[in-house]
C-alpha cells in the first residue's frame, strides 16, 4: 500500500510540473489566447452570458461554455495569464486521470500508468495543455464521453445507467464547447464499437437512450433556443450553416483548407516521442494481441481520424481527441 502511495505522489508531482508549474509566467502568445481572454473578460463585465462578442462584434464561431469557464476562473483568481490558461491545464489533468482509471478498470494498473504518462508527455498534448484554447476543453469532454461509453461494457448492470448518463452529459457539454464534433465523434465511435461487438442494440435500449437523450437536450438546447430568440435567422445562417456545415465542406470565407492527408504528418509529429511505439502497438494488436479495450480505442481513433480528415477545414488543434485514443 505504501508503495502505491509513493507512486501516486510521484506521478502527481510529474503532472504538476507538466501542466501547472509556471503556467502564467509567459505572456499570452497567439491570437486565440488573447481574443478568448478578452472575450471572456468582456462577457464578465457586460453580464451578457449568452452572446459572445469580440471587439464589440458578435462572435458566431463558437458556443459559450469555454468563455463561461474563463469567467468563473476570473471571478476566483482575477484576470491574469494564469487564470486564462488554468482551465486548459485542468482539462488535460482530468483527462489523464480519467484515462488512468479507465485503463485500470479495463486492463491493469501497469498499463494504466503507462497510458496516462504517455498521454501526459506527448508533444501536442503538453503544448496545448498550457495554452488557453477551447480545443482542450472540447477534447476532454469528447474523451470523457467515450470513456464512459466504453465502460458500459465493463460495468455491472446496476451501474451501466450511470456510465450512459456520463456519456450523454459530456457529449452535451462538448456541444456547448465547440458544436457538432462533440456529437459526431462519441456517437459515431459507440455506433461502430457496437457493430464490431455485435450488440448495437445496447446503444438503443430505452432505459439508457431516453434519459440520456433527455439530459443531453437539457444541456444543449437552452442556449441554442435563446440565441435563436435573440438573433433569429442570423444565428442559423452564421453559427449553424457557416461555422458548422461550411467549415466541414470547405469555405473560402473561413479558409484553413488542407489536403486529405494533412493529419498524417500532423499526428506523427504531434505524438512524439511515442509515435514509433504507437505504430508498433497497432501492428502487435492486429497480428498478435487482440485486446478488446485497445480494439475499441482503435475504432474510435480511426473513426475520428477519418472524420477530421474528410473535413476540408483543418487545424492542428482539431485532432486533439485522437491523442486520447492513442494510448
Amino acid at each position: 500500500m505504501r508503495r502505491y502511495w509513493l507512486i501516486a505522489i510521484g506521478i502527481a508531482f510529474v503532472l504538476y510540473f507538466i501542466f501547472i508549474h509556471n503556467l502564467g509566467v509567459v505572456p499570452l502568445l497567439d491570437s486565440d489566447e488573447t481574443r478568448y481572454a478578452d472575450m471572456a473578460r468582456s462577457m464578465l463585465y457586460s453580464k451578457d452570458f449568452i452572446t459572445p462578442h469580440l471587439d464589440g462584434i458578435i462572435f458566431w464561431d463558437k458556443p459559450p461554455l469555454f468563455f463561461w469557464v474563463l469567467c468563473i476562473f476570473y471571478k476566483i483568481l482575477g484576470v491574469s495569464e494564469f487564470a486564462v490558461r488554468l482551465p486548459s491545464a485542468i482539462c488535460a489533468l482530468i483527462t489523464v486521470i480519467a484515462l488512468f482509471f479507465t485503463v485500470k478498470r479495463t486492463c491493469s494498473v501497469k498499463i494504466a500508468i503507462a497510458s496516462a504518462l504517455i498521454l501526459a508527455s506527448c508533444t501536442v498534448f503538453v503544448i496545448f495543455s498550457r495554452i488557453s484554447i477551447l480545443d482542450m476543453l472540447l477534447s476532454a469532454n469528447i474523451a470523457l464521453s467515450i470513456m464512459c461509453g466504453f465502460l458500459t461494457y465493463y460495468a455491472d448492470d446496476k451501474f451501466k445507467k450511470y456510465y450512459w448518463l456520463g456519456f450523454y452529459i459530456f457529449s452535451g457539454l462538448g456541444i456547448l464547447t465547440k458544436g457538432i464534433p462533440a456529437f459526431v465523434i462519441p456517437f459515431g465511435t459507440m455506433f461502430f464499437v457496437g457493430l464490431w461487438k455485435k450488440n448495437l442494440k445496447e446503444f438503443f435500449k430505452p432505459e439508457f437512450l431516453i434519459p440520456g437523450m433527455l439530459i443531453f437536450l437539457i444541456i444543449t438546447l437552452p442556449w441554442h433556443f435563446e440565441m435563436y430568440r435573440i438573433h433569429g435567422g442570423e444565428f442559423i445562417k452564421e453559427y449553424i450553416i457557416k461555422h458548422h456545415f461550411q467549415r466541414f465542406i470547405g469555405s473560402t470565407e473561413i479558409g484553413r483548407e488542407h489536403s486529405l492527408i494533412y493529419y498524417i504528418p500532423t499526428f506523427i509529429v504531434g505524438f512524439l516521442p511515442w509515435t514509433i511505439s504507437f505504430f508498433a502497438g497497432i501492428k502487435k494488436l492486429i497480428f498478435k494481441n487482440k485486446n478488446e479495450f485497445i480494439m475499441m480505442n482503435l475504432i474510435g481513433f480511426m473513426f475520428s481520424f477519418i472524420f477530421f480528415s474528410i473535413a476540408r477545414t483543418k487545424l492542428i488543434t482539431y485532432i486533439l481527441p485522437l491523442y486520447m485514443s492513442s494510448n
